[in-house]
């Protein structure tokens, strides 16, 4: 087929949807939809799983995380609430693995935080101001806007998030500024600036010494983060962590209270669980894309009838069978682009304006990701659903018989 054939076509086919504008944009309005949802899911999806990545990639390679698991979950608050929670002598017990550098412990807690007669709820995270807190400045923390690190010896002295600093309180919380922690009076050392999630940026940093003796809480421990040594197989660190950590709390394999990650293992179990999710959204995304491609398919059965008498005129100007099918291909398959044009402008707006509300609500450096890949694809997949849809009609009309065409009113 030539290329002013082509031409010809495209133009007769654009010409009847313009001619037609309301029951083309009636037409549209499933697939643009379907696409819409999909693009913002995706955007959405690939923004937080890159997110996701990238607070895993701040563990670094050499990084084991230790926490409590009760069945249900593994985070640095389920300790407190299984059975044989992780503990000190669980710490101790790591460090003298055989592959371990340094394991540190941090504890947390939920308490109530009072600045010029304004109180709320934050989070207390003590942290290790010995040979093992570098471990951590190395992942949990960001860097200092201000101030200084807690310090071995310090009492009453706190490091607070950049939320706390700026924006939990009607005022600025400043250096030298105290704190009324769980009704104790604490002078603000240093400020860290934004990690960009709300646990830290609201979270309250002290000495884990100075903490364990306000909560009486001498043993307790929320998470253990161990660095392994350089030229060892973290893996095999890993499987002895478990196994020494069994012994020490009478556990079998499969009843354990406490979960060993490495981070390849997070990122494994993270992107597992996120495709299983993602295509579940997905597909029920799906669902309008189907109900837009039979739409288009009554819209070009409809267009049929109504230019019966034209499809006989060009059959008997010596139009072919495949020439018909190929006009109606392409105005079923423009039909489903143009929706697929609308959808991803929709799509991307919806995932812009989700992007700010999760900046504001969670992760100050949360990004929807349009790619170029995304876009291109879900343009050519409506395109593909459009044409599909089209295919019935357009063979349909193809095999009309020209005479009985050219009698129809």
């Amino acid at each position: 087929m030539g290329q002013e054939k082509i031409a010809d076509f495209l133009a007769l086919a654009f010409q009847s949807l313009t001619h037609r504008r309301l029951r083309s944009f009636l037409t549209i309005v499933g697939i643009f939809i379907g696409i819409a949802t999909v693009v913002a899911l995706l955007a959405l999806g690939q923004g937080l799983q890159d997110t996701i990545q990238g607070e895993f990639n701040k563990l670094g390679a050499d990084k084991i995380t230790v926490l409590g698991y009760n069945g249900l979950a593994a985070t640095p608050f389920v300790s407190a609430t299984t059975a044989k929670p992780i503990s000190e002598t669980d710490r101790k017990a790591i460090e003298r693995i055989r592959g371990v550098d340094v394991a540190g412990g941090i504890l947390y807690k939920s308490v109530g935080t009072s600045f010029k007669r304004e109180t709320l709820s934050a989070f207390a995270i003590g942290v290790p101001t010995d040979g093992s807190q570098d471990v951590f400045e190395e992942t949990q923390f960001g860097n200092l806007l201000e101030g200084r690190h807690l310090r071995d010896g310090d009492k009453n002295k706190v490091v607070i998030g950049f939320r706390v600093h700026d924006g939990a309180f009607a005022r600025l919380v400043n250096l030298g500024d105290t704190l009324e922690v769980d009704g104790t009076a604490m002078q603000v050392v240093g400020v860290y600036d934004t990690l960009g999630n709300d646990i830290d940026d609201n979270s309250i940093y002290l000495p884990l010494d100075a903490m364990r003796e306000q909560f009486d809480e001498p043993e307790l421990l929320s998470m253990i983060l161990v660095r392994v040594q350089d030229g060892t197989a973290i893996n095999d660190v890993a499987l002895r962590i478990e196994d020494k950590l069994r012994k020490l709390k009478n556990q079998d394999v499969g009843e354990e209270t406490f979960s060993v990650s490495t981070p390849e293992q997070l990122t494994e179990q993270f992107n597992t669980v996120f495709g299983v999710v993602t295509f579940v959204l997905v597909g029920i995304a799906a669902i309008s894309l189907v109900v837009g491609g039979i739409g288009i398919m009554n819209t070009m059965y409809t267009a049929i009838l109504e230019r019966t008498k034209e499809i006989g005129i060009l059959k008997a100007v010596g139009a072919k069978n495949a020439d018909i099918a190929t006009l109606f291909l392409m105005e079923s398959g423009m039909l489903g682009l143009v929706g697929g044009v609308a959808g991803v402008i929709l799509g991307a707006g919806l995932s812009k304006i989700a992007e700010v509300a999760i900046q504001q609500a969670a992760f100050s450096n949360f990004h929807a990701s349009l790619g170029l890949e995304l876009v291109a694809g879900a343009l050519a997949f409506s395109f593909v659903v459009g044409g599909l849809s089209g295919l019935m009609p357009a063979r349909a009309a193809a095999t009309l018989n020209p005479v009985d065409a050219l009698r129809y009113e």
